[in-house]
């Protein structure tokens, strides 16, 4: 499956873009909502383009910084980010172990392979 997330059309990302963002506007002239980051995150989440396991994930890496300096151990700071994100202890542990093998560091090899295109 990564390899098809890698391989998407640049012409095919560029669709996507402007559809969302066209589909976001209409929403906030609809609903007279302020174009905003949090507004558009939302939107995207109540749409289902970004699902809750997509937030559970990325904040894992987000979290781990502070949860590691705040907690004894390593496996506390894995306890409590696995609290924080509803995701098992060893999901948390594997991505903190091997965050390449979940999205981690793709986004660079993309956008180097889009801009060689």
């Amino acid at each position: 499956m990564s390899n098809e997330k890698n391989n998407i059309d640049k012409e095919l990302l560029i669709e996507f873009q402007i559809s969302i963002l066209d589909k976001f506007k209409a929403l906030c002239e609809k609903d007279k909502i302020k174009h905003s980051y949090p507004a558009f995150i939302d939107f995207l989440y109540q749409t289902n383009v970004i699902k809750d396991l997509t937030i559970a994930k990325f904040m894992v890496m987000e979290l781990y910084p502070a949860a590691l300096f705040e907690n004894e151990s390593k496996m506390n700071a894995i306890m409590d980010i696995s609290i924080q994100t509803g995701l098992s202890e060893k999901t948390v542990y594997n991505m903190i172990q091997h965050p390449e093998s979940f999205g981690y560091g793709i986004s660079k090899k993309r956008n180097k392979k889009n801009n060689n295109k």
